[in-house]
């Protein structure tokens, strides 16, 4: 196949030409483009460039992995032919890896915080071993799975809170319940507890960096704390920030979901700042405990 850029004499053109025109019309689509607009030999060859290019370019498509090892200038684009019953043009669309990576660009701007990662936005609950091999599934995950799935047929009002040893999958499972918020375009946010922390003291300095962490998480409709009671417990975190969002999202009736390795049970003495016998901090820790509680059902993984 001739290149587009070749030099060729221009006597030889019109040998060239048939030649190329007669080897591009085996491609499928180019050959299924002809017959579906009745295109002419003389329109093939009057518009010989453009074939020339969307061949070359399905040609580079063909042999492509991903988006990673894309070599054109526009990643994840591909050439399509049109025909408006005159001239031959072509226009640019998504290919198989570029609509992937649409869509999950249109997913995850409902993500409106997210301090863990994109890998984790995009977790679908279908797609992990919990789904594929189920076979190993104890009876406490099955319940907390089939809370998910109704869940998401049926949102409401009440979180969910997800207790159980580091990796048995807690995360994983509310992670999921968010994307599949997410795909019915719903505004959700994940936050890891310790990192969200550590971002507001980096902004202690910036009012309005500071107001702006708390607002998004405040007030965003569908919220999970990753990692409660993991963080370095302070009654600042505790009473001015866990507090805040606690309060005010149930107020508002904003649904919260929670992974810890505590049980409901147990958060109480996870958010203990100072000596058991101090009163106003027992009562203050109390609170907490029994504010999440109100606010969720729970299940031990």
């Amino acid at each position: 196949m001739i290149k587009i850029d070749q030099e060729i004499e221009l006597d030889d053109i019109s040998e060239i030409k048939k030649k190329s025109l007669q080897e591009l019309i085996t491609n499928p689509a180019i050959a299924e483009f002809v017959k579906t607009n009745h295109l002419s030999y003389q329109h093939l060859s009057d518009y010989w460039a453009e074939l020339l290019g969307f061949d070359e370019d399905r040609k580079e498509c063909a042999v492509c992995t991903g988006l990673a090892h894309c070599p054109k200038v526009s990643k994840g684009l591909c050439k399509t032919l049109v025909f408006d019953g005159n001239a031959i043009s072509s226009t640019l669309s998504y290919c198989r890896f570029g609509e992937e990576k649409r869509e999950e660009n249109s997913l995850l701007r409902h993500f409106v915080y997210n301090n863990m990662s994109n890998k984790m936005a995009l977790i679908q609950l279908n797609k992990t071993s919990f789904v594929t091999d189920p076979s190993h599934l104890s009876a406490n995950m099955k319940l907390a799975i089939q809370a998910i799935v109704a869940y998401r047929k049926h949102p409401t009002s009440k979180g969910i809170y997800l207790s159980g040893k580091s990796g048995s999958g807690k995360t994983v499972l509310l992670a999921s319940l968010m994307n599949a918020l997410a795909r019915q375009g719903k505004d959700v946010g994940i936050m890891n507890m310790s990192t969200f922390l550590y971002e507001m003291k980096a902004s202690f300095n910036n009012y309005e960096q500071d107001e702006s962490y708390l607002n998004q998480v405040i007030n965003v409709p569908y919220l999970l704390i990753d990692g409660l009671g993991d963080e370095n417990v302070t009654a600042w975190s505790r009473d001015e920030i866990l507090g805040t969002i606690l309060n005010y999202r149930a107020i508002n009736e904003l649904p919260t979901f929670f992974t810890s390795t505590f049980s409901l049970d147990q958060l109480a003495q996870a958010y203990t700042c100072t000596k058991a016998s101090d009163k106003a901090d027992a009562l203050r820790r109390e609170r907490i405990a029994d504010k999440i509680s109100s606010m969720v059902n729970a299940y031990a993984l």
